[in-house]
Parts: structure tokens; sequence; C-alpha cells
């Protein structure tokens, strides 16, 4: 079940018994806050789908050898700064 109580006007009313959402207070949503959530979610998850994932398997996919021979120095580097030392 999913419960709006948490956006709407009366969150402290306690979850109705065994009728499910009939007597729930469904009609006090508050479309402000709602809405407030969307503007703010929505570009959100446009832009992490677009940048997180399309941009990084596009660039991938067209330039994957450039790309390897870049991560491999840079994979070189590290290793080579975190070999043990002889501290004698």
């Amino acid at each position: 079940m999913i419960w709006l109580y948490g956006i709407c006007d009366r969150p402290d009313m306690p979850p109705p018994r065994r009728r499910g959402l009939a007597q729930a207070p469904l009609d006090g949503i508050r479309e402000g806050g709602l809405l407030a959530d969307v503007i703010v979610l929505l570009p959100t998850a446009l832009l992490t789908l677009i940048f997180g994932d399309l941009v990084p398997e596009a660039i991938g996919s067209t330039r994957a050898d450039s790309l390897a021979r870049w991560f491999v120095m840079w994979a070189r580097g590290l290793s080579a700064i975190q070999l043990p030392r002889d501290t004698m």
C-alpha cells in the first residue's frame, strides 16, 4: 500500500483500517509541495541520465582506443606510486 499522508494536509491521521483507501484523505494534497519536488527532481534525473550514462557511453564507443591509451598511462602512474618501498 502507498499512503499519501506525507504530502497531504493531515499527516497526523492514522492509516485507515480494513477499508483501505476508502477513508483516506486524498483530497487534501498540496500541489505546491508536489510541484516543487517534480521541478527539482525531473531536471536532476535528466541531467544524471544524460551526463552520467549517455555522454560517457557515446565518448567511450567512438574513442575507445585513444581513451584506453590514456587510462593505461594513468593506471601505470598510480601503480608506480603505490608500489611498496624498501624501508631498510
